[in-house]
């Protein structure tokens, strides 16, 4: 669209570019170096760049498992935006990983994972059974933090359950709604070493 300025007309044309490795970025401060926005862009994920909407209507459980399986392979930080993520269905047996490291899940301030139906149970240590979550199994150098988990008044969820994992730090999150009795817990730990929990 043309603008004048004085006696003079300058036109913009909207551009469309679909390769980011051909724009760049320099972040702003002391001895920022210039990158692609490709690369920029690939520093973290989050759920809604698999097609989670986080409108507490939709059920996102299988968008977050494909983010979690891809975050924690590129060993990256997945983000949870701002929003009710609405996970579970009839048969559905919860998140899991295993044998992962070096990865990190983040919420956003007001970003809640609320169960809409209870993991169905999952056999686990000395053969009791537990409804689970998200199962994280040998992982190692990870961390949880600043995410709402709702139980929905589901009966006996354990929101995190950590089989033999090392090094890991849940910190800062929050855990409501889900009845705790002897097979319902907020975080589980089996075995492992060096992780820190924190939360209310």
């Amino acid at each position: 669209f043309p603008v004048t300025i004085g006696s003079s007309s300058i036109s913009f044309e909207r551009a469309i570019v679909s390769d980011g490795s051909s724009i760049s970025f320099i972040a702003s401060g002391s001895g920022a170096v210039t990158r692609t926005m490709e690369e920029k862009g690939r520093d973290f994920l989050t759920v809604k760049d698999f097609g989670a909407v986080g409108d507490g209507v939709t059920n996102d459980a299988s968008a977050i498992q494909t983010a979690l399986t891809t975050a924690s392979t590129a060993n990256v930080a997945l983000y949870f935006p701002s929003g009710t993520y609405l996970v579970g269905s009839s048969g559905w047996t919860g998140f899991s990983l295993s044998s992962k490291s070096k990865f990190s899940l983040v919420g956003e301030s007001g970003s809640v994972i609320k169960v809409a139906f209870a993991p169905s149970q999952t056999p686990s240590i000395s053969g009791t059974t537990w409804k689970l979550l998200f199962k994280l199994i040998l992982c190692t150098d990870f961390d949880v933090r600043g995410l709402t988990f709702d139980g929905n008044s589901n009966k006996d969820v354990t929101f995190l359950s950590l089989d033999q994992c090392q090094r890991a730090k849940i910190i800062d999150n929050t855990f409501k709604s889900n009845i705790r009795s002897a097979q319902g817990l907020s975080v589980q730990l089996f075995a492992g070493s060096g992780n820190i929990v924190t939360g209310k």
